[in-house]
């Protein structure tokens, strides 16, 4: 979410990356939804960052 390149690429992004209650809250929704699978990616111990999956419309979405 810091990232100039990763964010310039990324369909969604954080207004602020730094506001750690905003993150937390949002990840909290996303965890507790019926309707998205989400998984943590980590690397040597390190959060890399997360994946999930979704429909719009019957359509599967991956983010």
């Amino acid at each position: 979410m810091r990232d100039p390149d990763s964010v310039r690429m990324a369909a969604f992004i954080a207004r602020d990356p730094n506001d750690r209650e905003a993150f937390d809250l949002h990840i909290a929704k996303l965890r507790t939804s019926q309707d998205i699978i989400l998984r943590t990616v980590t690397g040597d111990g390190h959060l890399l960052g997360t994946i999930g999956s979704f429909f719009v419309e019957g359509d599967a979405e991956i983010t």
